[in-house]
């Protein structure tokens, strides 16, 4: 029964380890070893102290061992960090072993690592969000954009009439100067809306969609030779709405070419993985936002006076439907920030120049 019980822990897919009544490790399987980045020789001997290695937040550690030791077993979820400080999450369950006297002889923690459990749940969250925030943009787009064109039907027969007159002509311009900024908003919160169409789903490469965006981005003096693409040669074959992906990255040029001083310029860089394209968008400016930093991609968030924030919005929504992901860093080390977009290769092949 004990070579059982030995085999079915070593072999288990969850991370297990021992400590005895005082803290020190006493064994670990190898699942743990593999989670915590730690091998048994290094733990040898050492104490709970690992546990603050890991980053375990100390009152959260306390409050386990309180509810252990009072109830014979209790679990948490935890922020943890692997020996080469990749952040995870571990559901974390902690057993007491107590002797046949009844006192404390040794603790059981076994770690689930649910990383990626908790990765999937934030996507479909966010799909939903997406979803119901698209329905209501749509909604609100066609119910305002048909005042709006009654608007500029009047404004016009207005202009014919009275444009020419000094006193009233400013403020007219100052109207219809509002109005297009509305349509333009309503004509994005429609495109936010819209829902992409397998159909319309075609082969193309990134280095296309890349240097069609970035001549686009490029296209005003001040944005002229400040992006840098550094893109290999060989074909890199992906499928998608190609203008929708054009628009993402444009979205994203142009976001770094907002937050970059007056010189600075915008390096793009693609690497493979696996089977993946990781496209990295850096620039050189001041870094992340702290009051934005965790909602960077939410709807009419942003901290340029006179934007309507959805830019990374419609980035976001674009790339989930193409399978893909975008997340946003600072540079370590600073100045600026990198954009992070991870699309999934094609498997058609494509005939045809990069």
């Amino acid at each position: 029964e004990r070579l059982l019980l030995t085999s079915a822990v070593e072999q288990a897919g969850e991370a297990i380890f021992i400590a005895d009544h005082g803290g020190q490790f006493v064994y670990v399987n190898p699942a743990f070893e593999e989670q915590s980045g730690y091998s048994r020789s290094e733990l040898a001997g050492r104490g709970a102290e690992i546990l603050r290695n890991l980053e375990v937040p100390g009152e959260d550690f306390e409050r386990l061992l309180e509810a252990a030791e009072g109830s014979g077993a209790c679990s948490q979820r935890m922020n943890l960090v692997r020996r080469g400080g990749e952040p995870y999450i571990a559901d974390v369950t902690l057993s007491p072993v107590r002797n046949d006297q009844g006192d404390l002889a040794a603790w059981v923690f076994v770690l689930r690592d649910v990383t990626r459990e908790v990765e999937v749940q934030e996507q479909l969250h966010r799909a939903k969000t997406f979803e119901t925030v698209g329905m209501l943009a749509q909604g609100i787009a066609h119910e305002v954009r048909n005042p709006l064109f009654a608007i500029n039907l009047n404004m016009a027969a207005m202009e014919k009439l009275l444009g020419q007159q000094t006193a009233v002509k400013p403020f007219l311009g100052f109207i219809q100067e509002q109005v297009r900024k509305l349509d333009v908003l309503m004509k994005d919160l429609l495109e936010l809306g819209q829902p992409l169409g397998k159909d319309e789903f075609t082969p193309t490469t990134l280095q296309a969609v890349l240097k069609d965006a970035a001549r686009q981005a490029e296209g005003s003096a001040d944005t002229h030779d400040r992006l840098i693409l550094d893109l290999p040669p060989e074909p890199m074959p992906v499928r998608g709405v190609i203008g929708k992906l054009k628009l993402a990255f444009l979205h994203l040029f142009d976001n770094a070419f907002q937050n970059s001083p007056l010189e600075g310029r915008v390096y793009v860089r693609v690497e493979e993985d696996g089977a993946s394209w990781v496209v990295r968008i850096s620039d050189e400016g001041t870094g992340l936002a702290p009051e934005v930093r965790d909602r960077l991609f939410d709807p009419f968030v942003t901290t340029h006076e006179g934007h309507r924030g959805l830019g990374l919005t419609m980035v976001r929504h674009c790339l989930s439907a193409h399978q893909g992901t975008v997340t946003a860093s600072d540079n370590a080390p600073q100045p600026g920030a990198t954009f992070t977009v991870v699309l999934p290769k094609s498997t058609a092949a494509f005939q045809g120049r990069p």
